[in-house]
């Protein structure tokens, strides 16, 4: 209790604490900040705890910014330094601060309604910390926080109603209140404050309806609110915002069709089919419609979205085949059709999206070869182009995508398995290319995939020896070489795989000794079953009654597999 109040023994006696005000000196200062210094229980880096010292001036303290003329301290950033502790009410007396930021700590208690009283403050960053407790219900008003531009509170455990009062900080640009545990109504006040820039309201448990009065925010450039209990229909005037960039309004229950100037949603239930006129939202950059019913083709106008970076429609009914038009969006660095009733053949102008990093195409009904444009990809990290009908050569394809990680073709009809190109593809994560048609043998040069953490070569017509190489993948964490016609011994050199996990060779005709050191002393009977001449542990002589069960369970592991691959796959 001391400490909270020893700020009146280091200023003048006869000065009442809450009236300090602009007469607050340097050694004030210094008190102020040493008093902060003192409910800080863990300093990790040392960053306070060796320069906060009486030693030296406050103005050069790590983190403290003085205005050149009076020695006022104008700015505190102590964001980042892993520090542990409570936000002391004294800090409210740096009356000259105009920027505060203890983001990306571990802050916990409550905000002190001193810091929301201060008038000269025009940014406040507490975002990731631990801090609770609810908003003063009567912010910005009484005249504090009249040149507020920045409130960001996100990723705390702040609870309660978003206060109503919020519009009376005139000069709020960025709210920022995401992933809390506010609830109530969005107040529609919210729609005066006329120069926000930035809205994130998502991840909290707010309800009712979005306020028809957001429309009226013509500076509006982002807006993010989803992941609520919000109802009720998406209002009209939001789409007349010709600022708007970004509008996520996903896992929510928002009903209705589709508005003709539909900009984005995300996740709610909406229906229908993609208005033709999507394409006048020239300047949308984010367009997530991702997980709703919509149905009917791609609209070929989508090719005049020439802002558009994200485009996720995945998880819905579409169908029909891609227009061409869809190569003109040479800003797209994201696009997810997966999960959708596409057909035809892929078409080559996707080879134009240049930028392009994600490229889902996975669980269509895309058909014929996968046209040799996707080479011409080289910024693309994740590829998924999975359950599908495609076939042709893949080699020469992904030869030439140098940054690629993630490759999934799976359940296709893709045939050779031609992989030298694995020399160059050393920046490979993840290879899955289980039920195709591919032959041949698995070169020796795969081991130099030393980034590689899951491989899957299952149920193809693989001939050959397991290579000795692919016990050079130190980070592997994934085997399955399943349902193959692989021969020879298990190579020992297997068992220096100390982070595999998950082994499986069965269905093999595998002969030898099973090796027992390292994780292959982890593995059961599943990992080697329907190799007649391997021998010992774990094996059991009654493996082949084992075996019989394997059909109905094969089927279930591969659903599962394939649920838990395409809900864990990197966003």
């Amino acid at each position: 209790m001391e400490r909270h109040y020893s700020l009146c023994f280091f200023v003048l006696l006869s000065v009442h604490c809450t009236s300090l005000g602009s007469n607050i000196t340097v050694n004030d200062q210094s008190s102020i900040l040493t008093i902060l210094k003192s409910h800080i229980t863990s300093d990790p880096y040392n960053s306070l705890t060796n320069n906060w010292t009486t030693k030296t001036s406050v103005c050069s303290w790590i983190g403290v910014t003085c205005d050149l003329r009076n020695n006022r301290v104008t700015e505190l950033d102590i964001s980042d330094m892993g520090l542990v502790g409570t936000i002391p009410t004294e800090i409210g007396n740096l009356s000259s601060l105009v920027s505060l930021d203890m983001s990306g700590n571990l802050f916990h208690g409550h905000i002190p309604r001193s810091i929301f009283n201060m008038s000269r403050l025009e940014t406040i960053s507490l975002q990731n910390n631990s801090l609770s407790g609810n908003l003063p219900v009567d912010i910005c008003s009484h005249g504090s926080l009249q040149r507020l531009q920045v409130l960001s509170l996100y990723q705390n455990n702040l609870y309660g109603e978003i206060p109503s009062t919020l519009d009376q900080c005139v000069q709020l640009q960025i709210l920022a209140l995401m992933l809390n545990n506010f609830t109530g109504h969005v107040p529609r006040q919210i729609g005066n404050i006329t120069g926000l820039t930035s809205i994130f309201l998502s991840f909290n448990n707010l309800d009712g309806t979005i306020p028809e009065e957001i429309g009226n925010l013509n500076q509006l450039n982002m807006l993010f609110m989803g992941f609520n209990k919000l109802t009720g229909s998406i209002p009209p005037s939001i789409f007349n915002i010709s600022s708007l960039a970004i509008i996520s309004i996903s896992n929510s229950s928002l009903s209705g069709t589709l508005p003709v100037d539909l900009c984005s949603h995300d996740n709610n239930m909406l229906h229908g089919k993609l208005p033709s006129n999507l394409g006048r939202c020239s300047k949308l950059q984010m367009l997530m419609l991702s997980s709703n019913k919509l149905s009917g083709a791609l609209p070929r106008e989508i090719g005049n979205m020439t802002s558009l970076k994200l485009l996720f429609l995945n998880k819905n009914s579409l169908s029909g085949t891609i227009d061409p038009e869809i190569g003109k969006l040479n800003s797209l660095t994201g696009l997810d059709l997966s999960e959708n009733q596409f057909s035809g053949p892929i078409t080559p102008a996707i080879g134009n999206l240049s930028k392009l990093n994600i490229l889902y195409l996975n669980a269509n009904n895309f058909s014929g070869t996968i046209p040799s444009e996707i080479g011409y990809l080289n910024s693309v990290t994740y590829l998924l182009l999975g359950h599908n009908r495609l076939s042709g050569l893949l080699t020469n394809i992904i030869a030439n995508l140098t940054s690629l990680q993630f490759l999934l073709v799976a359940n296709n009809e893709i045939s050779g398995l031609e992989l030298p190109v694995v020399r160059i593809l050393t920046t490979f994560t993840t290879i899955d290319l289980s039920d195709n048609r591919f032959s041949g043998t698995i070169p020796q040069n795969i081991g130099s995939l030393n980034s590689l953490r899951y491989l899957n070569l299952s149920r193809n017509n693989i001939t050959g020896n397991i290579p000795a190489s692919l016990g050079n993948m130190s980070i592997l964490e994934s085997l399955d070489l399943s349902s193959n016609r692989l021969v020879g011994q298990i190579p020992l050199p297997l068992t220096k795989l100390t982070f595999l996990s998950k082994l499986n060779l069965s269905f093999n005709n595998l002969g030898g000794q099973i090796p027992q050191s390292g994780q292959f002393a982890t593995f059961d009977n599943s990992s080697y079953m329907g190799n007649s001449g391997l021998c010992g542990f774990p094996l059991t002589t009654n493996w082949r009654a084992v075996v019989l069960g394997y059909g109905s369970g094969f089927v279930l592991g591969t659903t599962i597999g394939y649920f838990i691959f395409r809900y864990e796959r990197p966003k």
